[in-house]
């Protein structure tokens, strides 16, 4: 019982933050909710035999959590600490791969364990999804990237790992949650994998917010003797 209610508060926390990621309800709230979940989750890994499945899963999850947290900390100390836009690359960036991999082998690991129980309908179903997302990825985040002449090769390939990353990420989600409502890990794994789920949506949803193109206009009065941005040079 006491595992339960454990494991229970840090879905809680876990769905908390993903919310208030995707209703962009708050910033340091998250970064708390995050701290939460990762204590909650460390707590939750203690509370399961050394050797079995769940506890593997759970740490690596947990890791995952606290990575992302991490990059959320970063991220804040400077846009909010010092007032500046956050570099990129950064640390933050750096973490954020990281969570990207752990999160991959800990869903993967998932998956690999309730392989038995994947029906085929399941396959079909996510891989027409999954092919969808991956194209509208394509249309409006990954072809900005490449095509954006401010961007070494380094910074282009480092933007495609967001992206990229999140796809991987929502396939393996999207089997665990057409899986997961009975079964090997139960319904509490059900309610963790919506989590993720839900937050990678939002990060794709906030890509191509980022990399969308911007068009700036010039507004001038019909008399000005402005006419094009050149005019403005040496002007301002």
């Amino acid at each position: 019982m006491r595992n339960r209610v454990v494991l229970g508060g840090c879905l809680a926390a876990l769905l908390l933050s993903v919310a208030f990621t995707f209703f962009r309800l708050g910033g340091q709230n998250v970064l708390e909710v995050g701290i939460a979940a990762t204590v909650a989750g460390i707590v939750a890994v203690r509370s399961y035999p050394t050797s079995s499945p769940q506890r593997k899963m759970l740490l690596l999850l947990t890791l995952a959590v606290a990575l992302d947290t991490l990059a959320g900390i970063i991220w804040a100390f400077y846009e909010v600490v010092l007032g500046v836009e956050n570099p990129f690359p950064s640390l933050g960036d750096a973490a954020w791969v990281l969570y990207t991999v752990v999160a991959i082998i800990a869903l993967g690991y998932a998956v690999f364990k309730v392989r038995k129980f994947i029906r085929f309908e399941s396959w079909v179903f996510v891989g027409v999804m999954w092919l969808s997302l991956v194209a509208m990825t394509y249309e409006f985040v990954l072809k900005v990237i490449i095509a954006d002449t401010t961007y070494s090769p380094v910074l282009k390939l480092l933007s495609a790992v967001y992206p990229l990353g999140d796809l991987v990420v929502l396939l393996l989600a999207f089997l665990l949650f057409t899986t997961l409502r009975t079964g090997l890990f139960g319904t509490s794994w059900f309610a963790f994998v919506l989590g993720f789920l839900v937050y990678t949506i939002a990060d794709l949803v906030y890509a191509k917010q980022s990399f969308g193109k911007v068009r700036w206009v010039l507004a001038v009065p019909e008399s000005s003797s402005f006419r094009s941005v050149k005019d403005l040079e040496g002007k301002i």
